[in-house]
Protein backbone atom coordinates (compact mmCIF):
# COMPACT_ATOMS: atom_id res chain seq x y z
CA UNK A 1 0.00 0.00 0.00
CA UNK A 2 1.35 3.17 -0.90
CA UNK A 3 -0.09 6.93 -0.38
CA UNK A 4 1.28 9.82 -2.74
CA UNK A 5 3.94 12.06 -0.96
CA UNK A 6 3.93 15.95 -1.59
CA UNK A 7 7.66 16.31 -1.00
CA UNK A 8 9.08 16.49 -4.50
CA UNK A 9 12.07 14.45 -3.83
CA UNK A 10 10.31 10.75 -2.63
CA UNK A 11 8.87 8.34 -5.11
CA UNK A 12 6.78 6.73 -3.10
CA UNK A 13 6.36 3.82 -6.17
CA UNK A 14 9.98 3.57 -6.42
CA UNK A 15 10.41 2.60 -2.90
CA UNK A 16 8.06 0.20 -3.07
CA UNK A 17 8.84 -1.52 -5.72
CA UNK A 18 12.64 -1.90 -5.02
CA UNK A 19 12.64 -2.65 -1.42
CA UNK A 20 15.80 -1.43 -1.19
CA UNK A 21 16.99 -0.42 2.00
CA UNK A 22 19.56 2.60 1.20
CA UNK A 23 16.08 4.06 -0.97
CA UNK A 24 14.09 3.82 2.21
CA UNK A 25 16.72 5.54 4.21
CA UNK A 26 17.44 8.11 2.04
CA UNK A 27 13.31 8.53 2.45
CA UNK A 28 13.51 8.46 5.78
CA UNK A 29 16.53 10.48 6.37
CA UNK A 30 15.12 13.80 4.38
CA UNK A 31 12.08 13.61 5.99
CA UNK A 32 13.51 13.93 9.36
CA UNK A 33 16.01 16.50 8.01
CA UNK A 34 12.87 18.45 6.94
CA UNK A 35 11.25 18.46 10.20
CA UNK A 36 10.76 21.60 11.63
CA UNK A 37 8.64 21.37 15.15
CA UNK A 38 8.57 17.78 16.02
CA UNK A 39 9.47 13.97 15.04
CA UNK A 40 7.64 11.32 16.88
CA UNK A 41 8.66 7.92 15.80
CA UNK A 42 8.23 3.69 17.23
CA UNK A 43 10.34 1.71 16.04
CA UNK A 44 12.02 -1.84 17.03
CA UNK A 45 14.98 -3.60 18.05
CA UNK A 46 16.85 -3.71 14.34
CA UNK A 47 15.56 -0.20 13.25
CA UNK A 48 17.17 0.94 16.57
CA UNK A 49 20.27 -0.88 15.68
CA UNK A 50 20.44 0.83 11.92
CA UNK A 51 19.82 4.35 13.08
CA UNK A 52 22.87 4.46 15.69
CA UNK A 53 24.78 2.48 12.96
CA UNK A 54 23.65 4.75 9.89
CA UNK A 55 26.04 7.83 9.73
CA UNK A 56 23.68 9.12 8.00
CA UNK A 57 20.23 8.88 9.40
CA UNK A 58 21.97 9.46 12.98
CA UNK A 59 23.57 12.75 11.86
CA UNK A 60 20.13 14.01 10.79
CA UNK A 61 18.60 13.00 14.00
CA UNK A 62 21.70 14.66 16.05
CA UNK A 63 20.56 17.95 13.95
CA UNK A 64 17.18 17.80 15.20
CA UNK A 65 18.10 18.37 19.15
CA UNK A 66 20.57 21.46 17.58
CA UNK A 67 17.79 22.85 15.86
CA UNK A 68 15.45 22.79 18.64
CA UNK A 69 13.05 20.43 17.27
CA UNK A 70 11.42 18.07 19.62
CA UNK A 71 12.17 14.09 18.98
CA UNK A 72 10.04 11.37 20.82
CA UNK A 73 11.18 7.86 20.64
CA UNK A 74 9.79 4.43 21.35
CA UNK A 75 11.71 1.14 21.34
CA UNK A 76 11.82 -2.31 22.89
CA UNK A 77 14.56 -1.17 25.59
CA UNK A 78 16.58 -4.40 27.00
CA UNK A 79 19.54 -5.61 28.11
CA UNK A 80 21.16 -6.36 24.74
CA UNK A 81 20.31 -3.24 23.06
CA UNK A 82 21.18 -0.99 26.68
CA UNK A 83 24.08 1.15 25.46
CA UNK A 84 22.30 1.86 22.16
CA UNK A 85 19.75 3.35 24.24
CA UNK A 86 21.83 5.07 26.56
CA UNK A 87 23.51 7.20 23.98
CA UNK A 88 19.59 7.71 21.61
CA UNK A 89 18.52 9.54 25.15
CA UNK A 90 21.44 12.30 25.09
CA UNK A 91 19.16 13.70 21.73
CA UNK A 92 15.76 12.27 21.97
CA UNK A 93 13.19 11.73 24.54
CA UNK A 94 13.14 8.28 24.73
CA UNK A 95 10.13 5.76 26.38
CA UNK A 96 10.00 2.10 26.40
CA UNK A 97 7.22 -0.50 25.30
CA UNK A 98 7.23 -4.17 25.16
CA UNK A 99 6.27 -4.70 21.64
CA UNK A 100 7.00 -3.31 18.69
CA UNK A 101 7.38 -4.00 15.04
CA UNK A 102 8.73 -1.89 12.25
CA UNK A 103 9.35 1.83 11.94
CA UNK A 104 6.54 4.48 12.07
CA UNK A 105 7.46 8.33 12.06
CA UNK A 106 5.69 11.12 12.38
CA UNK A 107 6.86 14.10 10.85
CA UNK A 108 5.24 18.02 12.41
CA UNK A 109 2.20 16.26 13.74
CA UNK A 110 0.28 16.61 10.61
CA UNK A 111 2.57 16.69 7.99
CA UNK A 112 4.07 13.72 7.29
CA UNK A 113 3.87 9.82 7.85
CA UNK A 114 6.33 6.85 6.91
CA UNK A 115 5.77 3.27 8.20
CA UNK A 116 8.09 0.85 7.03
CA UNK A 117 7.29 -3.07 8.26
CA UNK A 118 9.57 -5.14 8.82
CA UNK A 119 9.22 -9.35 9.84
CA UNK A 120 12.46 -9.38 11.15
CA UNK A 121 13.03 -9.59 15.19
CA UNK A 122 16.38 -10.08 15.25
CA UNK A 123 19.01 -7.25 16.20
CA UNK A 124 21.92 -8.95 15.06
CA UNK A 125 21.14 -9.17 11.57
CA UNK A 126 22.81 -6.97 9.38
CA UNK A 127 20.84 -3.18 8.59
CA UNK A 128 20.58 -3.85 4.93
CA UNK A 129 18.66 -7.06 5.43
CA UNK A 130 15.73 -5.13 7.72
CA UNK A 131 14.09 -4.26 3.85
CA UNK A 132 13.13 -7.53 2.37
CA UNK A 133 11.05 -8.14 -0.86
CA UNK A 134 7.72 -8.15 1.27
CA UNK A 135 8.06 -4.52 3.54
CA UNK A 136 5.19 -2.39 3.19
CA UNK A 137 6.49 1.63 2.70
CA UNK A 138 3.61 4.06 3.30
CA UNK A 139 4.19 7.77 2.96
CA UNK A 140 1.23 9.90 3.18
CA UNK A 141 0.34 13.52 3.57
CA UNK A 142 -3.60 13.06 4.38
CA UNK A 143 -4.43 14.55 7.23
CA UNK A 144 -7.09 12.51 8.58
CA UNK A 145 -4.70 9.49 8.55
CA UNK A 146 -1.95 11.61 9.94
CA UNK A 147 -4.29 12.37 12.92
CA UNK A 148 -5.34 9.30 13.47
CA UNK A 149 -1.75 8.09 13.58
CA UNK A 150 -0.57 10.75 16.19
CA UNK A 151 -3.58 10.07 18.08
CA UNK A 152 -2.12 6.49 18.35
CA UNK A 153 1.35 7.64 19.11
CA UNK A 154 0.16 9.59 21.66
CA UNK A 155 -1.57 6.60 23.26
CA UNK A 156 1.22 4.35 22.91
CA UNK A 157 3.17 7.72 24.70
CA UNK A 158 1.12 7.93 27.55
CA UNK A 159 1.48 4.17 28.80
CA UNK A 160 4.87 3.71 28.07
CA UNK A 161 7.48 3.36 30.91
CA UNK A 162 10.27 6.42 30.56
CA UNK A 163 13.57 5.61 29.72
CA UNK A 164 15.41 6.29 32.82
CA UNK A 165 13.05 4.12 34.75
CA UNK A 166 13.16 1.13 32.62
CA UNK A 167 16.94 1.17 32.76
CA UNK A 168 16.75 1.86 36.37
CA UNK A 169 15.00 -1.74 36.84
CA UNK A 170 17.30 -3.49 34.54
CA UNK A 171 20.45 -2.36 36.02
CA UNK A 172 19.26 -2.90 39.93
CA UNK A 173 17.09 -6.32 38.27
CA UNK A 174 14.07 -4.94 39.60
CA UNK A 175 11.07 -6.77 38.13
CA UNK A 176 7.81 -5.47 38.66
CA UNK A 177 5.94 -8.30 38.02
CA UNK A 178 7.90 -10.96 40.32
CA UNK A 179 7.53 -8.70 43.17
CA UNK A 180 4.03 -7.95 42.55
CA UNK A 181 3.36 -11.87 42.31
CA UNK A 182 3.94 -12.61 46.07
CA UNK A 183 3.93 -9.04 47.63
CA UNK A 184 -0.10 -8.84 48.70
CA UNK A 185 -0.24 -9.66 52.30
CA UNK A 186 2.49 -12.03 52.81
CA UNK A 187 4.93 -10.58 56.10
CA UNK A 188 7.87 -12.56 55.29
CA UNK A 189 8.09 -11.48 51.44
CA UNK A 190 7.46 -7.97 52.04
CA UNK A 191 10.31 -7.81 54.47
CA UNK A 192 12.35 -9.72 51.89
CA UNK A 193 10.80 -7.03 49.46
CA UNK A 194 12.21 -4.28 51.63
CA UNK A 195 15.88 -5.55 51.78
CA UNK A 196 15.67 -6.13 47.76
CA UNK A 197 14.76 -2.46 47.51
CA UNK A 198 17.24 -0.65 49.33
CA UNK A 199 19.97 -2.64 48.53
CA UNK A 200 19.03 -2.09 44.55
CA UNK A 201 19.42 1.54 45.66
CA UNK A 202 22.35 3.76 43.69
CA UNK A 203 21.75 7.14 44.70
CA UNK A 204 19.09 7.76 46.85
CA UNK A 205 16.45 6.29 49.63
CA UNK A 206 13.90 8.34 51.17
CA UNK A 207 11.93 6.65 54.21
CA UNK A 208 9.10 7.48 56.34
CA UNK A 209 8.43 5.74 59.49
CA UNK A 210 4.56 6.47 60.43
CA UNK A 211 5.63 5.95 64.56
CA UNK A 212 9.11 5.52 66.49
CA UNK A 213 7.88 1.76 67.30
CA UNK A 214 7.88 1.04 63.38
CA UNK A 215 11.48 2.35 63.49
CA UNK A 216 12.52 -0.25 66.21
CA UNK A 217 11.02 -3.01 64.47
CA UNK A 218 13.04 -2.16 61.36
CA UNK A 219 15.66 -1.94 63.08
CA UNK A 220 15.06 -5.48 64.74
CA UNK A 221 14.88 -6.47 61.70
CA UNK A 222 17.99 -5.43 59.91
CA UNK A 223 16.39 -2.48 58.24
CA UNK A 224 18.25 0.41 59.81
CA UNK A 225 21.17 -1.79 59.24
CA UNK A 226 20.94 -1.96 55.52
CA UNK A 227 20.12 1.80 55.43
CA UNK A 228 23.06 2.74 57.16
CA UNK A 229 25.11 0.70 54.61
CA UNK A 230 24.15 2.27 51.97
CA UNK A 231 25.30 5.62 53.65
CA UNK A 232 28.80 4.33 53.91
CA UNK A 233 28.50 3.59 49.58
CA UNK A 234 27.71 6.91 49.56
CA UNK A 235 23.71 6.36 48.80
CA UNK A 236 21.64 9.76 49.87
CA UNK A 237 19.43 8.63 52.53
CA UNK A 238 16.57 10.44 53.73
CA UNK A 239 14.37 9.62 56.78
CA UNK A 240 10.92 11.21 58.51
CA UNK A 241 10.10 9.47 61.73
CA UNK A 242 6.66 10.64 63.31
CA UNK A 243 7.01 10.47 67.12
CA UNK A 244 3.64 10.57 68.89
CA UNK A 245 3.73 13.34 71.83
CA UNK A 246 2.08 10.91 73.94
CA UNK A 247 4.93 8.68 73.94
CA UNK A 248 6.79 10.76 76.70
CA UNK A 249 9.86 12.19 76.23
CA UNK A 250 10.10 13.19 72.76
CA UNK A 251 13.98 14.90 72.98
CA UNK A 252 15.18 11.30 74.52
CA UNK A 253 13.23 9.12 71.77
CA UNK A 254 14.76 11.35 68.60
CA UNK A 255 18.68 11.08 70.22
CA UNK A 256 18.00 7.27 70.53
CA UNK A 257 16.77 6.59 66.85
CA UNK A 258 20.11 9.48 65.42
CA UNK A 259 22.07 7.42 67.18
CA UNK A 260 21.03 4.19 66.18
CA UNK A 261 21.14 5.12 62.51
CA UNK A 262 24.51 7.16 63.03
CA UNK A 263 26.27 4.07 64.91
CA UNK A 264 24.64 1.76 61.82
CA UNK A 265 26.49 3.85 59.30
CA UNK A 266 29.70 4.46 60.80
CA UNK A 267 28.98 7.94 62.57
CA UNK A 268 28.44 9.34 58.81
CA UNK A 269 26.55 12.08 58.49
CA UNK A 270 22.22 10.60 58.18
CA UNK A 271 19.96 13.12 56.67
CA UNK A 272 16.96 12.43 59.75
CA UNK A 273 14.16 14.69 60.46
CA UNK A 274 10.90 13.93 62.52
CA UNK A 275 7.49 14.98 63.22
CA UNK A 276 5.33 15.30 66.13
CA UNK A 277 2.11 16.41 64.39
CA UNK A 278 -0.47 13.61 63.71
CA UNK A 279 0.20 11.82 60.21
CA UNK A 280 -2.90 10.76 58.48
CA UNK A 281 -1.88 7.40 57.00
CA UNK A 282 0.17 4.65 59.01
CA UNK A 283 2.03 3.85 56.34
CA UNK A 284 5.85 3.46 56.15
CA UNK A 285 7.44 3.54 52.54
CA UNK A 286 10.43 3.79 50.51
CA UNK A 287 11.19 5.66 47.39
CA UNK A 288 14.50 4.43 45.62
CA UNK A 289 16.45 6.45 43.13
CA UNK A 290 13.08 8.65 42.36
CA UNK A 291 11.67 5.59 40.34
CA UNK A 292 10.54 2.65 42.26
CA UNK A 293 8.10 2.75 45.78
CA UNK A 294 7.10 0.35 48.18
CA UNK A 295 4.78 1.14 50.02
CA UNK A 296 3.82 -0.88 53.69
CA UNK A 297 0.63 -0.65 55.80
CA UNK A 298 1.25 -0.93 59.26
CA UNK A 299 -1.61 -2.42 61.24
CA UNK A 300 -0.63 -3.04 65.05
CA UNK A 301 2.37 -0.45 66.45
CA UNK A 302 2.13 -2.53 69.45
CA UNK A 303 4.42 -5.26 68.42
CA UNK A 304 8.15 -5.76 68.77
CA UNK A 305 8.57 -7.30 65.39
CA UNK A 306 8.60 -6.33 61.96
CA UNK A 307 7.20 -9.04 60.48
CA UNK A 308 4.16 -8.76 63.12
CA UNK A 309 3.46 -4.77 62.85
CA UNK A 310 3.22 -4.66 58.73
CA UNK A 311 0.07 -5.75 56.88
CA UNK A 312 -0.43 -5.63 52.59
CA UNK A 313 2.20 -3.90 50.81
CA UNK A 314 2.55 -2.34 47.32
CA UNK A 315 5.12 -2.19 44.80
CA UNK A 316 4.99 0.16 42.02
CA UNK A 317 7.43 2.16 39.34
CA UNK A 318 4.35 4.10 37.64
CA UNK A 319 6.27 7.41 36.85
CA UNK A 320 3.43 9.47 37.94
CA UNK A 321 2.25 7.70 41.54
CA UNK A 322 6.35 7.74 42.56
CA UNK A 323 6.21 11.54 41.54
CA UNK A 324 3.07 12.00 43.74
CA UNK A 325 5.12 10.48 47.10
CA UNK A 326 8.13 12.48 46.31
CA UNK A 327 5.85 15.18 46.86
CA UNK A 328 4.43 13.86 50.04
CA UNK A 329 7.50 12.99 51.14
CA UNK A 330 8.87 16.92 50.50
CA UNK A 331 5.83 18.32 52.20
CA UNK A 332 6.50 16.30 55.57
CA UNK A 333 10.14 17.23 55.34
CA UNK A 334 8.87 20.72 55.34
CA UNK A 335 6.98 20.26 58.12
CA UNK A 336 9.53 18.81 60.28
CA UNK A 337 12.05 21.18 59.57
CA UNK A 338 9.82 24.15 60.56
CA UNK A 339 9.05 21.80 63.72
CA UNK A 340 12.76 22.21 63.67
CA UNK A 341 12.94 25.71 63.77
CA UNK A 342 9.71 26.59 65.96
CA UNK A 343 11.94 24.22 68.41
CA UNK A 344 15.09 26.24 68.23
CA UNK A 345 13.49 29.55 68.65
CA UNK A 346 11.90 28.19 72.00
CA UNK A 347 14.94 27.13 73.02
CA UNK A 348 16.66 30.45 72.64
CA UNK A 349 13.78 32.33 74.28
CA UNK A 350 13.93 29.96 77.27
CA UNK A 351 17.77 30.58 77.40
CA UNK A 352 17.52 34.43 78.05
CA UNK A 353 14.23 34.26 79.72
CA UNK A 354 15.11 34.43 82.99
CA UNK A 355 17.15 37.44 82.35
CA UNK A 356 16.30 40.77 83.29
CA UNK A 357 17.44 42.78 80.21
CA UNK A 358 17.38 46.57 79.91
CA UNK A 359 15.72 47.83 76.73
CA UNK A 360 18.23 50.61 74.66
CA UNK A 361 17.85 52.19 71.87
CA UNK A 362 20.57 53.79 69.83
CA UNK A 363 20.25 56.41 67.20
CA UNK A 364 23.19 57.58 64.79
CA UNK A 365 22.97 61.31 62.87
CA UNK A 366 24.08 60.24 59.39
CA UNK A 367 26.01 62.48 57.36
CA UNK A 368 23.31 63.24 54.48
CA UNK A 369 21.13 64.33 56.81
CA UNK A 370 23.06 66.54 58.37
CA UNK A 371 23.68 68.18 54.50
CA UNK A 372 19.54 67.92 54.45
CA UNK A 373 19.34 70.02 57.72
CA UNK A 374 22.14 72.85 56.22
CA UNK A 375 20.09 73.31 53.01
CA UNK A 376 16.64 74.06 54.68
CA UNK A 377 18.30 76.47 56.93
Amino acid sequence: MSLPSTDPDIVPEDLVNGSNFTDVAGAISRIVSSAVRSYNCIFDDGWLTVLLDSSLLWNEQVQLKFRHVTSRFITRISPENLEYCTRLMKYVELRHIDNVSGYLGIKDLEEQFIYVSTGLGNIAVESTKLINPESDLILSTNQSFIQMQSYFFERVWSVATPAMQKIAEIERGVSKHNMLKELMNNPLEIRDAVTEIIESSRSEILVVFPDANTFWCAEDGGVIALLGNKIKHNVVVRTIVHIDKSDGEVELIKERIRHALRSESNDLYANISFLTRELRDRTMFFIVDQVTLLSVDIVDSTKKMLTEIIGNATFSNNETRVSATISVFDTLWIRAELEKQSHAKQAYFNIFKGFKLRQEEYRRKWLFEEKGARKTN
